[in-house]
């Protein structure tokens, strides 16, 4: 997803404005850093890599409710 995709779902979760710009600061400043790498594909080849893809914690999974015509699918 992009920042703004990001952005936007996370602001319905907490029912509070986030912006594009947080999300890029989230990426650049403490991901980025945390998995040793320089740009989003590699971050998600690094997840990927750390098995990420079969596991999430379930304390990161906060039950929601988003309409499904808020989303964009691609």
């Amino acid at each position: 997803l992009s920042s703004k995709d990001i952005a936007f779902t996370l602001s319905k979760i907490s029912g509070r404005e986030i912006s594009k710009s947080t999300i890029d600061c989230l990426f650049r400043d403490q991901l980025f850093h945390k998995f040793d790498v320089y740009n989003r594909e590699a971050l998600f080849e690094k997840l990927l890599m750390l098995g990420f893809d079969h596991y999430i914690p379930i304390d990161l999974l906060p039950k929601v409710e988003l309409p499904i015509s808020e989303l964009i699918a691609y």
